[in-house]
């Protein structure tokens, strides 16, 4: 496969269940390595990079999303600005306006404080956008992001995911069976 997507772009992988979607999007986020060729990212070989700097530039929002902790909605979505922190320090200012910023473009400032495991398949797919918006990465990978939405919720997160990415100048990646 040779893809070339520019900065900005949104661009939909469309096809039916085994066709190599998901394995797509694994190669280009670094998971796997590809058989020959190399996956660049603004330059740089994804899979040369340390995890830190690939997670900084690659975001990746998986087909399925297993929680087991009890962490609070707003704790996963904070969880997202992982690859900004060091190992001891707290969150800054700016990393919670974009927590904030995550949780209102998916719509769920409402849950933040909730358990993860109160919220419905839906909701929680939501958080997991949510999280991985608030990487604040140049290329975005999404596994059938609008899995476990209703029609109504599809539409919005595809919307929401456009808007950011043309307001932060950043490249999406959706793998589905449709765009909505």
């Amino acid at each position: 496969v040779s893809v070339d997507v520019q900065r900005g772009e949104f661009m939909g992988v469309i096809g039916p269940n085994g066709a190599g979607k998901t394995t797509l999007l694994r190669t280009i986020s670094g998971v796997i390595d590809p058989t020959s060729g190399s996956v660049l990212v603004n330059g740089q070989d994804v899979t040369a990079l340390p995890s830190r700097e690939s997670s900084r530039l690659v975001a990746v929002v998986p087909q399925e999303t297993n929680l087991a902790f009890d962490f609070d909605v707003r704790e996963i979505v904070e969880m997202g600005r992982t690859p900004y922190q060091k190992r001891v320090r707290l969150q800054g200012e700016t990393d919670s306006e974009i927590v904030d910023q995550a949780l209102e473009r998916t719509q769920i400032a409402d849950l933040a404080d909730r358990d993860i495991g109160e919220v419905s398949g839906g909701e929680r797919q939501r958080v997991a956008i949510a999280a991985t918006l608030s990487k604040d990465a140049d290329l975005y990978l999404l596994d059938e992001p609008s899995a476990h939405l209703d029609v109504e919720q599809r539409v919005r997160a595809t919307t929401a995911i456009r808007r950011y990415a043309e307001n932060h100048d950043a490249t999406v990646m959706v793998i589905d069976h449709a765009i909505y």
